[in-house]
Formats: structure tokens, sequence, C-alpha cells
């Protein structure tokens, strides 16, 4: 036995008891510590190797529980994100990333999720969408724009200068060589709404307008033509840094007001109709190409109205046409203008 870690004042030949005592205290001196240094023994060659590894399994089983305490996020498209809810919201949910649970909160729109699967079991499904769930898939599809363009409807403020000419045909000679380009001027307002996102740089909206025109041409006399104009405008855009770029295409239905004859300082009124002693019909229908920039706001536009539909009364089309000349008399818009707006966004 191993009396190396036993002190030798407390060695049992030492020991205060030996010179006092029968010689049978040696014998229980020298058991107890025999029983001292084999429970020492046991101590460090088994107890401790067992805890240590008992210690070992206690923290494996742990990290396997937090690996398991974790929120599971089933998106429809599939996919599915490990995370820590840490609230639900009307419309969205917030959480944090399961390996970044000391990170930022994100946000998911409910319409995206299809069921969460909490850590004690529980399921959740999620498969009704909110009223406004329109207005949440539009700005999920905008997420990605710059965030100086706009994802809400909104309406421009416009006005400006015309130059527009008739494209007149009288019994088959074109009459383009004796009239000349009058000025006029422009004024309404476009309803504009965003519908797509391509790419990520060209946004498609649909604009409607109401827009008030002067029209008309010069030859001997002058006539000017006012109309209430309706477009339907299909428009993309493109942003370059602070700067928009964006086209125009559609058509347009007009609907003649009033106009003026005006020859030698004298003026009479148009007269609108479909008989031989009217000047003109009030209907007027054609497209409308456009180009334009914006920045902060204030928007430059450049259009052509290129009319479609004759607009000379119908009775007189009629009359030349069972006349011997056989001709072919029409008169048609053409204007092109020039006009500066403001956009206001709605729905902020």
């Amino acid at each position: 036995m191993a009396f190396s870690r036993i002190n030798p004042r407390s060695h049992p030949q030492n020991h205060p008891l030996h010179k006092i005592s029968p010689p049978i205290w040696n014998d229980i001196i020298i058991i107890s510590y025999s029983v001292r240094e084999c429970f020492l023994n046991f101590r460090e060659l088994l107890i401790y190797p067992i805890m240590k590894k008992v210690i070992f399994i206690i923290c494996i089983t742990i990290q396997a529980l937090n690996c398991l305490s974790q929120d599971t996020i089933y998106k429809k498209d599939g996919s599915d994100i490990k995370a820590k809810i840490i609230e639900i919201e009307e419309n969205n949910i917030k959480y944090r990333s399961f390996d970044q649970l000391d990170g930022p909160i994100r946000n998911i729109y409910k319409s995206e999720i299809s069921r969460i699967v909490y850590i004690d079991g529980t399921i959740e499904e999620f498969e009704t969408e909110p009223p406004n769930q329109a207005l949440q898939t539009t700005n999920q599809r905008f997420d990605t724009l710059p965030q100086n363009r706009t994802m809400y409807p909104s309406v421009i403020i416009k006005g400006g200068l015309n130059i527009s000419d008739l494209r007149m045909i009288s019994y088959g000679l074109n009459l383009g060589g004796f009239t000349r380009s009058i000025a006029g001027f422009n004024i309404g307002s476009n309803f504009e709404f965003p519908v797509e996102l391509l790419k990520k740089d060209i946004l498609l909206s649909i604009q409607v307008g109401l827009n008030f025109n002067s029209k008309g041409t010069k030859a001997e006399d002058k006539i000017v033509l006012y109309y209430l104009d309706i477009p339907v405008l299909l428009k993309a855009e493109y942003e370059i840094n602070d700067y928009k770029i964006f086209a125009l295409l559609g058509p347009y239905i007009g609907f003649g007001l009033t106009g003026k004859y005006k020859w030698d300082g004298e003026t009479d009124d148009i007269l609108w109709g479909s008989t031989e002693d009217d000047d003109f019909e009030r209907p007027d229908m054609g497209l409308i190409f456009g180009l334009g920039g914006e920045m902060r706001k204030i928007q430059v536009l450049f259009n052509y109205n290129l009319g479609l539909i004759n607009t000379l009364p119908f009775d007189q089309r009629k009359a030349e046409e069972d006349d011997w000349f056989e001709g072919n008399s029409s008169s048609k818009n053409r204007v092109f203008s020039i006009s500066v707006g403001y956009r206001i966004e709605l729905n902020k």
C-alpha cells in the first residue's frame, strides 16, 4: 500500500497513540490509513472519469435539445425557414433566423406562408388571404424598387404647348401643301397605376387621362378646334440614378366641344354634325406616341397624337362619293405637344 500521500508526522510509527496505546492500536491506525488510500485511489481512477463522461453527455443532450427547439416556417413555394417567432401581426409575421438569434428581426407576409410548426409541435395553417391582399402583393413585387421609385398609384397634373395641323384631302387632292400648323395649348391630368416590374429595371404602368386640347390648322382661313380627349396608355419607365425616362403608347378617344373659323378679322362658330351644312363631326380617335423624363416628381413630356378617323361630316363624304369626281375627302387631326407636369402620389 502506497503511503506517499501520508504526512510523515502522521505515519503510524510516529503517531502519538503508538506510544501510549496497546499494540492493537497500531493495526487500527494502519487499517484506517489503508481505507483512506483506497478511497482516494477509487475516486481518481473511477469516479472522476465517470463524472466527466456524464457531464459531456449532458452537454451534448442540451445542445441537441436546442437544435430541436425551433419554429419552422413552411412557405407556399415549398421552402422552409428555421426561425424563432417573435410576433404574429394582422398581415405579417416577425421572426429571427434560427442561426442568428441575436440578429435583426425579419418580416414575412402571411400570404407567402402555408403553415408554421412551433417548438411544442403545434401546427398553424395559413390558407386564407387578408382583405388587402392585392395591396400586399403589389408591395412584395416592388420591394426591390429603388427608394425613390413609387409603387403607389399617382396623378399627374400637366399643361403645355400644342402644335397642330389637319391632314386634309379634298376630292382626292392632298391639301397638305396649302395648310400650316397653328399653336395652341393642352391642359389635363393622367391617373397612373403601376402593374408590373420587368427585370427589376423597367416599371410598367397604365395611364388613363382627361385632357383638354386645342387642334386645328391654317390656310386662307384659320380653324381652331377644342377637344376633350381620353387617352389610355401603356407606360414603360426606366430609372437611371435619380432620373427616370419613359415611353408611352396607346389609343385615345376625343369629343369635339367647340371651335372657331377665323378669316379677315371675322370669326364664326364651327358647326358640329353629320350633315352637308356642318363643318366637322365631334368624335375623334387615334394613337398617342410619347417620350418623357422625370426628376423629383417633375415631368417633361413630348407627345404626338395621330388622328385615325375622318372628322368630316358623313353627308359630305357620301355626297362626294356619289359625285362624278369619285373624290375621297377627309380631315384627320395631327398634334405635337410639349407638356410639363407634376406627379402626386396617392395612398401614402
